[in-house]
């Protein structure tokens, strides 16, 4: 069987406002994306919440607003709870 035929066994979608996407992407420095607009960022938010709601549970949803170490650490606890 191909491993193109297999479904992910966990999914993360690191969620940010567009405000702190903005921040980040400043931040970094360097030329900026087209797709790095407010009205973009925002659009694409949505259609990744509206995409969640369709995979009823299969997608887990991290509150990446918080630091990274405290990201890390939850998405980190996640994978060791699903992998035990």
């Amino acid at each position: 069987m191909s491993a193109l035929n297999h479904s992910p066994r966990i999914n993360f979608f690191l969620d940010v406002s567009v405000e702190t996407a903005q921040k980040r992407i400043n931040e970094r420095g360097g030329p900026t994306d087209w797709k790095e607009t407010s009205d973009i960022l925002q659009r694409a938010r949505r259609a990744y919440h509206e995409t969640i709601l369709h995979y009823n549970g299969r997608i887990i949803t991290i509150d990446a607003e918080r630091d990274l170490e405290t990201v890390v650490d939850e998405v980190t606890k996640h994978i060791t709870n699903t992998f035990e």
